[in-house]
């Protein structure tokens, strides 16, 4: 569809394209959506993508270029490009997206960015007394409305429209980095500080 080609940097004769690759299991068909440069240019592991509650948008970044994708997942077209200073990273960020608002984590705070628009809007830090806690997974509630945060081995569950940590849950085993779903654990005292 005319975009330019992705270069592998390793073999810059070897032109390559970054895509995300649709199945429709039920009708057996696939379909490859062509990311633009600079989607691929730098470091296959700093990408990741999310997309929505209602399966109309896919979101991917690339946080070895700064880059943020919005797609249309029904009409399997990329819709916007934005490009996101301090969103820098050699590995991926950890996305979510929710009707209104698509979070990434950058670090230890969660930036927040408007769905149609991809421009940040706001960001927060949790933290407990003594510490900020870093940020390795994102998962929100098809409604938008509540957030959990997975940290080294707690994680954060936040209640979006009151702005407050409404639980904090503990990993049996002491690591949430690839756990979100159904967690238990222990409640802890945590409070969520907004810094934009």
């Amino acid at each position: 569809k005319g975009e330019d080609p992705v270069h592998d940097p390793t073999d810059p004769d070897t032109d390559r394209w970054a895509f995300v690759h649709v199945l429709n299991l039920e009708e057996k068909w696939s379909h490859c959506i062509f990311l633009p440069v600079p989607f691929g240019t730098e470091s296959e592991s700093a990408m990741s993508l999310g997309i929505s509650g209602d399966g109309s948008d896919l979101f991917v970044i690339d946080a070895s270029t700064e880059s943020v994708v919005r797609i249309d997942a029904q009409g399997l077209a990329v819709e916007m490009t934005e490009s996101v200073r301090g969103l820098y990273s050699p590995k991926s960020r950890p996305l979510a997206v929710g009707p209104e608002i698509v979070y990434a984590g950058m670090g230890d705070s969660v930036l927040e960015r408007g769905r149609d628009t991809l421009i940040p809007n706001a960001a927060f830090i949790v933290t407990t007394p003594t510490a900020s806690l870093g940020v390795h997974g994102l998962e929100l509630a098809p409604d938008g409305r509540t957030l959990r945060i997975a940290h080294g081995s707690s994680i954060s569950v936040l209640d979006m429209p009151s702005e407050r940590v409404i639980a904090t849950l503990t990993s049996p085993d002491g690591d949430t980095e690839s756990f979100l779903g159904d967690p238990v654990g222990d409640r802890v005292d945590l409070e969520l500080e907004w810094i934009i």
